[in-house]
């Protein structure tokens, strides 16, 4: 879910990839279209775990969400 300022004003992209290809983990990258920072939570709802990422004005984590075994 997310909060904006105001309802036409997008403030974060974010976008979650299947990397199990690769690695064996979901992916998770943040674009930060503000001029101040946010904090971003992401939550696997199959599992429950919560990836976050603090203040950044962008982040990408290409090992955030492991594939269960």
């Amino acid at each position: 879910m997310f909060y904006f300022d105001e309802s036409d004003v997008v403030e974060a992209v974010v976008r979650v990839m299947d990397g199990r290809a690769v690695n064996g983990h979901w992916w998770v990258t943040v674009g930060i279209i503000s001029d101040r920072p946010i904090d971003v939570h992401v939550t696997d709802a199959r599992t429950g775990t919560v990836w976050t990422s603090y203040g950044q004005m962008g982040a990408t984590d290409t090992e955030a969400f492991p594939v269960a075994t």
